[in-house]
C-alpha cells in the first residue's frame, strides 16, 4: 500500500516537472523584454491561484479537482518563471531547461526510491530530504546569484518544486488513508507561492520585499 502512494505521487511530481518545464520554454517565447508589459502580466499571473483555490476547495466533493488545482498552479508556476526570463532578457532553449531540471529531478526520484524501498524509515528520510532539498535550494541560490543564468535559475524553481513534493510526501506517508492528489494539490500552492515572490522580488527590486531588508542588486538588470 505505502508503495503505491509513492508510486502515484512521483507520477504526480514528475508530470508537474515535466509540463513546468514545457510550458515555461513555450511562456518565454510569448513575453518581450518591455518592463510595463512585465509588469502588467506579474499582476495578472495570481489569477491562476485564485483559479486553483476553489478547485481545491471543491476537490473534497469531486477527486479529479485536486488535479485542476495542481495543473493551474504549475501553469502559474511556469508563466512566472518565464517572467523572470522576460526580464532578465533571456530565451531559455528547451535543451537548456531539461538539463536545468536534471539534479532536481535525480533528487526526488532518489528519495522516492529509497522511501518506497524502505516505508518504515519514511519519517527519517522525508526529514533527510528536506534537508537535503533545502540545502540544494540554498546552493542554486547562491550559485544563480553569482552566475544568473537559465541552469542556475530554472534549477533553483525546480528544486522549489522537490523541496514542496518532498513536503507532500512527508504528509502522505504519515496518514493512514491519505489523499494523494490533496496533498500533491497544497504542494502546488506553496510551490507557486514561493516561485511567484521571488520573481516579483526580483522584477520589483526587492519591493515585494522590502520590509524584510534583502538586498536583490545582484539580479537587476543591466541599464543599457
Amino acid at each position: 500500500m505505502d508503495k503505491y502512494r509513492v508510486l502515484r505521487l512521483y507520477a504526480i511530481a514528475f508530470g508537474t516537472f515535466a509540463l513546468f518545464l514545457v510550458f515555461t520554454c513555450l511562456f518565454s517565447g510569448m513575453f518581450e523584454a518591455n518592463g510595463v508589459v512585465i509588469m502588467r502580466l506579474a499582476v495578472f499571473g495570481g489569477i491562476f491561484m485564485l483559479l486553483a483555490i476553489p478547485a481545491h476547495l471543491f476537490g473534497r466533493l469531486f477527486l479529479p479537482l485536486y488535479g485542476v488545482s495542481i495543473a493551474l498552479n504549475m501553469l502559474g508556476s511556469a508563466f512566472y518563471a518565464a517572467l523572470y526570463y522576460a526580464y532578465a532578457g533571456m530565451r531559455p532553449d528547451f535543451v537548456s531547461l531539461v538539463v536545468s531540471l536534471l539534479v532536481p529531478l535525480l533528487y526526488l526520484s532518489v528519495l522516492f526510491i529509497l522511501v518506497g524501498m524502505a516505508p518504515h524509515r519514511a519519517r527519517a528520510l522525508c526529514a533527510a530530504g528536506t534537508l537535503v532539498s533545502l540545502l540544494f535550494e540554498l546552493l542554486y541560490l547562491l550559485l544563480w546569484l553569482i552566475f544568473r543564468n537559465v541552469f542556475f535559475s530554472f534549477g533553483f524553481f525546480s528544486m522549489i518544486i522537490a523541496f514542496t513534493m518532498t513536503l507532500a510526501l512527508c504528509y502522505t506517508m504519515k496518514k493512514e488513508k491519505p489523499r494523494t492528489l490533496r496533498y500533491a494539490s497544497f504542494a502546488g500552492f506553496g510551490y507557486f507561492s514561493l516561485i511567484a515572490i521571488v520573481v516579483l522580488a526580483v522584477i520589483t527590486d526587492g519591493d515585494v520585499l522590502g520590509e524584510l531588508d534583502f538586498d536583490f542588486g545582484p539580479f537587476k538588470k543591466r541599464k543599457k
